[in-house]
């Protein structure tokens, strides 16, 4: 299959406004790893889910890894009404090195490949993991780490998870944004 790089994106409308907590997620479109184009948009309302998590990943990340086991559980978790959606922007990672990353650690969601990085740069996001949440009105309404400490055994403080919570009570997340952890995104070079 063939991938979109920059200018593939550019023309499905992608613009260099980078995104803020607080105002509308802008729509984007990126290749799952099999090839089939995903859009990714504010919720409709035909939609099932009520929230969305994107998240930057990574196959050779440690940190990112680390969370593997973590993310496919809050996936599964809170399948019915949390939408969760991976995002790789490394460069070097091949769809197929992500395919078998995915099957190999039974990741239920899917992972899309951000060839030449233009979605990371526009969420400005710098590791892996690195999570966003987007409410069912198409705010984005937290960013950062999913929890922290990326030992599951000296986790004090769920971030993600609290956010999601209050999120679907109706409420304000606890805590809008947290630093982040984890390995940087490797970046296209550009001349």
């Amino acid at each position: 299959m063939r991938y979109m790089g920059l200018m593939g994106l550019l023309a499905l409308g992608i613009k260099d406004a980078k995104v803020e907590l607080g105002k509308p997620l802008p729509s984007f479109t990126l290749p799952h790893y099999d090839g089939t184009p995903v859009r990714v948009a504010r919720p409709s309302a035909s939609d099932k889910q009520d929230l969305t998590v994107l998240v930057f990943v990574s196959t050779k990340c440690s940190f990112s890894n680390d969370y593997n086991a973590r993310l496919a559980k809050f996936a599964r978790d809170y399948a019915a009404r949390v939408r969760v959606i991976g995002i790789n922007s490394n460069t070097g990672e091949k769809p197929e090195a992500i395919a078998k990353h995915a099957k190999d650690n039974d990741l239920p969601y899917p992972i899309l490949k951000d060839e030449g990085n233009g979605i990371a740069d526009r969420f400005q996001a710098q590791k892996t993991p690195e999570f966003w949440v987007v409410d069912g009105k198409g705010i984005l309404r937290y960013h950062g780490a999913f929890d922290d400490h990326f030992e599951e055994a000296q986790v004090k403080k769920t971030f993600l998870v609290d956010a999601i919570t209050a999120l679907l009570e109706g409420k304000e997340p606890p805590v809008r944004e947290t630093p982040l952890q984890g390995c940087t995104i490797k970046r296209e070079r550009r001349r």
